[in-house]
């Protein structure tokens, strides 16, 4: 393949939304069959996940021409490890928060990859690049490079699009969690305060403190804040959170957790 020419970019980053495409149906429907209800699997609103792209792209370029199938599954492990480690790295960073976790796997690395997932993705390697690639390249081929390149640029003019609206939106949807945190801080502490006084009363004492934390907690700003931000959350910011359950980030979820467990405790006793 040609590097140097403009049509064999086109062709790569066909390949690349194929792939994704194919892997955003792969998780969607894995994900489905796991919650019983249908999961839009993916960081963009489209239906790709740019991982999968990068990946199959990196198998057929990197280990195309390997004739072992062997070696092209311990290879396209080793690649996939590394590429989800990274991506997982990188989304940390830019968004403090963790979007998958492997911990309850055995075989994890700081729960971004875990041997699982990596023998998945070596048989992965060896299925694009024994099984498929030759029909996607038949297909991508089938067109002329005018074609392809209106084809190309439309695709990167839509992807470009949903990957710079999708990050604005989990960067909004940061800022209101760091919000929620402070409330959910200052009532945790105010609601502990009172519930470490709660031996010294008699047990009709006891009845009626906590009454008046949850009627304190429910006349508070923070429940208003909670109903209020929870509210505010868009179809891209619901369909994030199910696509992603395992997120997670320590900027709002210790806070969270305190408060579920205050609130949990204080329904026990009631």
């Amino acid at each position: 393949m040609d590097f140097f020419h403009l049509h064999t970019y086109g062709y790569i980053f066909v390949w690349f939304i194929i792939y994704s495409f194919f892997g955003w149906v792969y998780e969607s429907l894995w994900a489905s069959f796991n919650e019983k209800q249908w999961v839009n699997r993916g960081f963009l609103a489209g239906p790709v996940i740019p991982i999968y792209g990068t990946g199959a792209v990196l198998f057929i370029l990197l280990l195309g021409d390997i004739k072992s199938n062997i070696l092209l599954f311990i290879l396209g492990m080793v690649i996939a490890s590394f590429l989800e480690y990274i991506t997982s790295y990188a989304m940390e960073k830019m968004f403090h928060a963790r979007w998958w976790d492997y911990n309850h796997y055995p075989f994890n690395i700081n729960g971004r990859i875990c041997l699982y997932g990596a023998l998945l993705f070596g048989f992965f390697a060896v299925i694009v690049n024994r099984v498929i690639q030759p029909y996607v390249e038949k297909f991508v081929n089938s067109f002329s490079d005018y074609h392809l390149y209106i084809i190309s640029v439309i695709l990167m003019v839509i992807f470009l699009t949903d990957t710079t609206i999708t990050i604005k939106r989990v960067l909004h949807l940061k800022e209101r969690f760091k919000e929620l945190q402070k409330a959910i801080v200052t009532y945790t502490i105010q609601a502990e305060e009172k519930l470490n006084d709660y031996k010294k009363y008699r047990h009709e004492q006891r009845m009626q403190l906590l009454l008046n934390i949850r009627s304190e907690f429910e006349e508070s700003r923070l429940y208003k804040a909670l109903k209020e931000k929870y509210g505010e959350l868009n179809a891209n910011d619901k369909r994030l959170l199910k696509a992603f359950p395992n997120f997670y980030s320590k900027e709002y979820d210790e806070a969270i957790m305190r408060i579920k467990n205050k609130l949990s405790e204080i329904k026990g006793r009631k």
